[in-house]
């Protein structure tokens, strides 16, 4: 292919808009290669090489490094589907669980944001035990 850069480059950009990013990079890339090489096992190799390696990244390595990190709490995965789902239609049931990782990345480096976080994340949270000065005893121990 000519200019790798510029493909990688352009991978990389689709890469952020979920399923129509790699259906549009693997269209042009196709395009492309259609038009460059002549021989139709090299204009096939192009799009099966991608599709290759798309379907490792996004099944394999992505699932694997994220969700060692991310945890959801799968009672919010599907009511944030079924919002987004009567919302905006199949798109929307689509776009739901990336929203709802955004916004929990959002939540988990926001302070006050942190029991929204618990609460996505489905993490019980225990109310903070006041904080006694130096020279207070706790009421129940003389």
């Amino acid at each position: 292919m000519p200019n790798p850069v510029l493909w990688g480059v352009m991978v990389f950009a689709f890469n952020y808009f979920p399923y129509i990013g790699a259906a549009t990079s693997l269209v042009i890339l196709t395009i492309v290669a259609a038009l460059t090489f002549d021989a139709l096992r090299d204009v096939l190799l192009v799009p099966a090489v991608f599709f290759t390696f798309t379907v490792i990244e996004g099944q394999i390595i992505a699932p694997y490094v994220i969700g060692r990190n991310l945890i959801l709490n799968p009672i919010i995965i599907l009511l944030s589907m079924l919002f987004w789902g009567w919302l905006w239609g199949v798109v929307g049931a689509l776009l739901a669980v990336p929203i709802l990782v955004a916004f929990k990345s959002f939540c988990e480096h926001n302070e006050m944001m942190k029991p929204l976080n618990d609460l996505l994340a489905g993490r019980r949270t225990e109310p903070e035990a006041p904080q006694l000065a130096p020279n207070q005893q706790s009421p129940g121990n003389p």
